[in-house]
């Protein structure tokens, strides 16, 4: 790490040190910092992290994707040194300092992705949710010249992208956790998997794990709230858990729900909107419809 530039030995006082952290990820040691104390004074930004609901409407009548990924993500950030100073952790063969933004450090998304978007501004079509880069178009000339745009912008920037996870023109693509297609937006099948595999819990917080999954594809499925009503019962503080018919009905249910999730389609500005809403004394819903 010391040869690839992203930390430096750290040899006189410093008046913040952290302890190391290291991760295993895919067979690979990762160093990290536990920056807890720093974290409690450090000063964000507070930017905005884009949710894919903010991506889709973005990409109205998009056919042909790309996704770019941008190699070593926070690493590629450069740290002045006041700030690399503050990042110095201790090590059994002494202290280092980070000159790269780490991990961690609890304003290091909202950094990169300001920066990622001062990159893409001006072009549309290219959005970004940290370190993935996304470009949707109606067509493949305009894909293409977009794609050009992109490139031209990340070069310019120095940004480097790890061509081994990057997708190129292609009519659906993973993006954050789902799949973005030319019919729409689709869950994972890789969390639809994971759902159908879980097994039936046996406390609270097997349940809590569960509802977890569920949450992250409640758009994808219709009148959720009525459908766990039985299963978040359990959570609540004054109740006991005791799995009955009725829990067992709604966990086969939504794992019927996630398996049979529909594509929700692109918003059309253009097309009119009806919306519906809904609601009883378990829960509330509304719906954007158009034809």
């Amino acid at each position: 790490m010391v040869k690839d530039g992203y930390i430096t030995k750290v040899n006189q006082p410093t008046e913040w040190v952290s302890s190391m952290v290291a991760a295993v990820r895919n067979g690979k040691i990762r160093i990290c910092i536990d920056p807890s104390d720093l974290n409690k004074v450090i000063k964000r930004e507070h930017y905005p992290v884009r949710t894919i609901e903010e991506v889709v409407s973005a990409i109205p009548g998009a056919k042909i994707f790309s996704v770019l990924d941008a190699k070593s993500g926070f690493l590629q950030i450069e740290l002045d040194e006041a700030s690399s100073f503050l990042t110095t952790f201790n090590t059994p063969i002494g202290r280092f300092r980070w000159l790269r933004l780490p991990f961690g450090l609890k304003c290091a998304p909202e950094i990169f992705q300001r920066i990622m978007d001062e990159m893409l501004e001006g072009i549309s079509g290219a959005i970004s949710v940290m370190d993935d880069i996304l470009i949707a178009a109606p067509s493949v000339p305009e894909h293409d010249e977009i794609l050009r745009k992109v490139i031209q912008r990340a070069t310019s920037y120095n940004l480097s992208l790890n061509f081994d996870k990057c997708h190129v023109k292609q009519s659906s693509v993973p993006y954050v956790g789902h799949l973005i297609t030319a019919d729409g937006l689709k869950a994972d099948p890789a969390k639809i998997e994971a759902v159908k595999s879980m097994p039936t819990p046996r406390d609270k917080d097997g349940v809590r794990r569960f509802l977890g999954f569920v949450t992250y594809l409640s758009k994808f499925l219709p009148n959720l709230s009525e459908v766990d009503a039985p299963l978040r019962q359990l959570l609540k503080t004054d109740v006991e858990f005791a799995w009955q018919p009725a829990q067992q009905q709604a966990f086969d249910t939504l794992k019927d729900m996630c398996t049979e999730s529909p594509v929700l389609q692109f918003f059309d500005p253009s097309k009119s909107v009806e919306i519906f809403c809904d609601a009883s004394s378990n829960g509330l819903g509304a719906v954007l419809l158009q034809d």
